[in-house]
């Protein structure tokens, strides 16, 4: 027997009344699973009696055991009848247990949080909705003609952006060589930004053998507290300028690279591939949106093991990352100049964040209006052919792709009832320092 009581929105206390008989198992049990731990003057290990065994080490040597196999048997069955959505493994709270009386334990446990939902009848969200551009078209059309490129030496005419240029550079703070300031025929791509503010930019127009003085200025943060916010002057020579030389944009290349015979088609193909994108792009994000910003405005308490499970995930999704890289996330950590408690308690914001999306769909999918009928389970299933070979029945449709229907129908409602607007421009910070040197050098 027992009573369920909810005290608090995201925790219950189960009491549990457990007749003498199922005591008694528990404990005869309990003894079984571990009479070989016991050792006993006179007897092999694991054949003493049991009643020698409790004379000898207490009466109450075998009750943490004997409530081990009472919860194993009546805890599941609980949570499974009382429906109990449980986020952890429960703490027994108070145990009154004697071997042939009737026992009484006390387990609490955390549950999914009741959330009283933000008003879901209309959503205004800020958010900049993605677009097709001539200047996207155009990159996705270089991706491709940079497929079919060649890299070829510039002999003639300066440096370009896009460039790799291989040269020497000498860098010097008040006259005087810093360490890490030099070195010799060293390779960088013009544009990628990779060196200090202005010095990518004063290399454009130089040509092969041509030397120069770049005056640049350390950032004010920079990673080398003696060169933050230092004047600099690197010497650089050229030696070699290579340049990415892309096929033209004619019907040839557009038969290289698709199955349409004049490039004005592939173009077409190109924008209607970014348009469908850019479409589905921006319905995902609003629909994010939307439920992010429920998520802000509801209300619920969140247990912490909810968003510790959720932050040991978000910890293993950027560990995988960062070692895709080929770098472990220890060595990440060290360079980020951060330990491991330190990065979960920046990542648990996050976390906390993200367990309030999910409860918030979750809430919204139990309410009537976002499920899916019989009907509209059927209809996903023929518009996505996920029974192509009709193996599964009627039945087994409905139960598998029930869900999957009712989320494509709560994305589908909400997105009728999001209102976007652009989001405010940001005040220009007085204080925010400039890291482009290039008005100051000209003189």
């Amino acid at each position: 027997m027992y009573t369920v009581e909810k005290i608090s929105s995201n925790q219950v206390k189960i009491e549990f009344t457990i007749p003498a008989e199922e005591v008694n198992e528990a404990y005869r049990k309990a003894f079984a699973q571990n009479k070989n731990m016991f050792r006993v003057p006179g007897f092999r290990k694991g054949k003493a009696p049991r009643s020698i065994v409790e004379n000898m080490y207490g009466k109450d040597v075998l009750t943490s055991d004997a409530v081990d196999v009472l919860m194993k048997d009546q805890y599941g069955k609980v949570i499974d009848d009382e429906k109990l959505a449980v986020v952890d493994a429960g703490s027994i709270q108070n145990v009154d247990m004697a071997q042939d009386q009737e026992a009484h334990i006390t387990v609490t446990v955390y549950v999914e949080p009741e959330v009283e939902l933000a008003d879901y009848s209309s959503v205004e969200v800020e958010l900049h909705l993605d677009e097709v551009t001539d200047e996207r078209v155009q990159e996705a059309i270089d991706a491709e003609r940079r497929k079919l490129g060649r890299k070829v030496e510039v002999t003639e005419g300066g440096i370009q952006e896009g460039d790799d240029v291989e040269f020497d550079y000498a860098g010097t703070v008040n006259g005087e060589a810093f360490e890490g300031g030099s070195a010799e025929h060293y390779t960088l791509k013009i544009g990628s930004n990779s060196f200090i503010p202005g010095f990518e930019s004063q290399m454009v127009g130089l040509c092969v053998n041509d030397e120069s003085d770049l005056a640049v200025t350390f950032p004010e943060k920079y990673h080398s507290e003696e060169l933050a916010g230092k004047d600099a002057v690197f010497h650089v020579k050229i030696h070699k300028i290579t340049r990415e030389e892309l096929p033209a944009e004619d019907d040839e290349f557009a038969a290289d690279v698709s199955d349409f015979d004049t490039f004005e088609e592939y173009k077409k193909s190109v924008v209607e591939k970014l348009e469908k994108e850019c479409a589905e792009s921006n319905r995902q994000n609003k629909f994010n949106a939307a439920i992010g910003k429920l998520a802000t405005e509801s209300k619920m308490d969140i247990p912490q093991p909810m968003v510790d499970r959720e932050l040991d995930m978000l910890v293993r999704r950027q560990t995988y990352q960062i070692q895709a890289y080929g770098i472990s996330f220890d060595q990440y950590l060290s360079m980020m100049g951060t330990t491991q408690d330190q990065f979960r308690t920046m990542m648990r914001p996050q976390a906390e964040f993200d367990v309030k999306c999910e409860m918030v769909i979750k809430t919204l999918l139990d309410k009537p209006e976002f499920k899916a009928s019989d009907e509209e389970v059927l209809a996903l299933v023929a518009k996505r052919e996920l029974n192509k070979e009709g193996k599964m029945t009627e039945d087994e449709l409905l139960k598998n792709y029930r869900e999957m229907a009712s989320q494509e129908k709560l994305q589908d409602l909400m997105l009728e009832r999001i209102t976007v607007v652009e989001p405010k421009a940001e005040e220009p910070d007085d204080e925010a320092e400039t890291e482009t040197p290039d008005e100051e050098n000209k003189d």
